[in-house]
């Protein structure tokens, strides 16, 4: 055992020898497949770049999700055609959470290792970070890098295809507070004012996780919409909202105005299972004003640029919306859903929610939004992806003097009707108003009965059950999520009981055996 454990040293300490010949001098980070010369050179060679507009990109959202390194090529392949920057800002999460502040950055003696041989760090970049407006909130460390695949999994493609670049390394907290978010946006100042013009920025970012596929396909419609609409993605279900955030204030200080999205995978696309545990991938690209004729004469399978992008004014209703059975939680209707990862919150809707929430209450979290118990005589309104949303709530011996909200189009209006055990009201006599509302939902506060759900436009009926019996008696139900894509419908319902009275967690995966 002894032995080939030294063996396996002295491999490894040639192979760095070898590729980052500076090991003694400075810190090596490795990239994937180390050494791996024939397999690296049949990843650059087996895929073609991508078809992408003929203008230079000043950013791009790249996953680093290793399953990717295809797609990772066609992007990078495709890029390098268009640009050759002198410098690379690769910004991501701190996955192991070993930054001592918001923004980690690499002291001097760090060395990325590549295929080709190692990338410099643009250290007068590095420097001036750390006597910026933010410095108090950036550590300078060396001790992460080596393990933070956020990073080195680009690293091997920057060498290939930049061969002149110098490299900024960038990870940013995770689960950022209010104020470390403004910090963020403080340190996309701080770059935009120091970066060379021709400096390209990749937000490293994967998007859905631990989700079966038709659950990722929703939450990637909420984030396709935020992101082409240059919308706060705080509340987006992806890995990292904070490198996003980092990525939608810089390119609106650089007046990178012109998203385009290049192409969409998810671990489905690789292992065509529809209970695989996936993680999606977003591919972007993000161009400045002066590039809109380039960016409007591409096309991609015949798709025009305001349809591929959502860039302008939509011209259809988008939204991704989640509804659930009777009882009163205390939910209301939320517009996000955050994890409350210590178990700290008194909410009462957070304790009742958390195991339907799912793992990170990453089930919940990729709305644009959550119906539960809305509070009978009111009205919420919500403009979002150039869609107004309005959900009106009343009770049911109210409902004799409803006046419908009138439309802004392109609108979804929702029309909530809260009855007691014993009330007659029924489903069939919220059919009057089908005309001015697009979906209508007859449930209770209590237990007694199951909600029931209508899409005027597809005449259909759901039943969604039971969400909570105070009381702790059994419980069946569902949720059921919409994804409104122009006269596009598309639904998706997941059914659960519970012997507790609470909403279990959500049996998206096949029980082990």
């Amino acid at each position: 055992m002894r032995l080939r454990l030294m063996q396996r040293a002295v491999l490894v300490l040639s192979a760095a020898l070898l590729f980052c010949p500076n090991i003694f001098a400075h810190t090596p980070v490795q990239y994937q497949y180390a050494g791996d010369s024939g397999m690296w050179q049949h990843i650059y060679e087996r895929s073609d770049a991508y078809r992408m507009p003929y203008a230079k990109p000043s950013s791009l959202m790249v996953p680093h999700h290793d399953i990717t390194v295809s797609q990772q090529n066609s992007l990078y392949k495709a890029v390098a055609q268009e640009i050759q920057p002198s410098v690379i800002v690769v910004i991501g999460p701190d996955h192991y959470e070993k930054g001592k502040a918001c923004i980690t950055i690499p002291s001097d003696d760090i060395v990325y290792c590549t295929p080709q041989g190692t990338i410099p760090l643009a250290t007068d970049i590095l420097h001036a970070l750390t006597e910026s407006t933010v410095a108090d909130d950036i550590s300078v460390q060396s001790d992460l890098w080596p393990a933070e695949h956020a990073i080195y999994a680009h690293t091997p493609f920057l060498g290939k295809y930049f061969p002149d670049a110098k490299l900024v390394p960038v990870v940013l907290k995770p689960l950022a507070n209010d104020r470390e978010f403004e910090i963020i946006k403080q340190f996309a100042n701080v770059l935009s004012d120091i970066l060379p013009d021709d400096a390209l920025i990749v937000a490293s970012v994967d998007c859905s996780h631990y989700q079966i596929p038709r659950v990722t396909a929703l939450h990637d419609s909420v984030t396709r919409n935020t992101i082409a609409n240059k919308e706060d993605p705080r509340y987006i279900e992806v890995d990292s909202p904070e490198t996003l955030t980092f990525l939608t204030e810089y390119n609106r200080l650089r007046n990178i105005t012109f998203p385009v999205l290049i192409d969409m995978t998810s671990t489905y696309d690789f292992i065509p299972n529809p209970n695989v545990e996936s993680t999606s991938h977003l591919y972007w690209a993000f161009y400045k004003a002066n590039c809109l004729d380039a960016v409007r004469m591409f096309n991609v399978q015949s798709i025009s640029f305001d349809q591929r992008t959502n860039q302008t004014k939509y011209q259809a209703r988008s939204q991704t919306i989640l509804f659930t059975g009777s009882g009163s939680t205390n939910a209301g209707i939320r517009t996000c859903w955050m994890w409350d990862r210590y178990k700290t919150a008194t909410d009462k809707a957070e304790i009742i929610l958390r195991d339907l929430a799912g793992k990170e209450a990453r089930f919940l979290s990729g709305f644009d939004l959550l119906i539960f118990d809305p509070e009978p005589g009111t009205t919420f309104t919500q403009k979002k992806h150039g869609t107004t949303v309005t959900v009106q709530s009343i009770r049911a011996s109210e409902l004799e003097t409803l006046v419908p909200e009138k439309k802004a189009e392109p609108a979804i209006s929702i029309l909530v009707v809260t009855a007691q055990k014993d009330d007659e009201t029924t489903l069939r006599d919220l059919f009057d108003f089908q005309k001015e509302y697009d979906i209508l939902i007859l449930r209770y506060d209590s237990p007694s009965c199951d909600t029931e759900l209508y899409i005027s436009a597809r005449h259909t009926v759901y039943n969604l059950g039971v969400l909570y019996d105070e009381l702790g008696k059994p419980i069946e139900g569902a949720v059921l999520a919409i994804d409104w894509n122009n006269s596009h419908i598309n639904t998706e319902l997941f059914e659960y009981t519970s012997e507790s009275g609470k909403p279990p967690a959500i049996h998206q995966f096949p029980a082990e055996e």
